[in-house]
């Protein structure tokens, strides 16, 4: 027969010898245990870990929600700054300032600030 030991949840000691008698430890105390008694323990030990088991499952996919959720403001607000650096190179040009034709007004004069009212919007072209 195989030995083993192992510390349950509850931090006590559960251990099979060689001969298969089944015992509990807590620091030097040793008690035997019958089968039916290390049956139940081991069966309620399952059960604990079982729920452990599932509350980290349920964990993981509020994590996993949160993640996807996380992702998407990411993209969303790549997207929002991509607007503004296109505004913003916009009013930060020279030539957006500057006459290109004698008798045409500036670019800044038309836009009336058009360009930077889209970028906030979200209202690309």
């Amino acid at each position: 027969m195989n030995q083993y030991k192992f510390t349950l949840l509850s931090g006590v000691v559960f251990r099979k010898d060689i001969s298969g008698v089944c015992y509990t430890e807590l620091g030097s105390n040793s008690l035997p245990l019958g089968k039916n008694q290390a049956v139940n323990l081991l069966a309620d030990e399952v059960i604990g870990l079982k729920e452990i088991i599932e509350e980290n499952k349920r964990q993981q996919e509020v994590t996993v929600h949160q993640f996807r959720q996380a992702q998407e403001e990411i993209q969303r607000l790549q997207s929002d700054n991509g607007r503004y650096k296109e505004a913003l190179k916009f009013y930060a040009e020279e030539t957006t300032y500057t006459k290109e034709f004698e008798d045409c007004p500036p670019a800044i004069d038309m836009d009336w600030g058009d360009i930077a009212k889209k970028a906030l919007v979200g209202d690309t072209k």
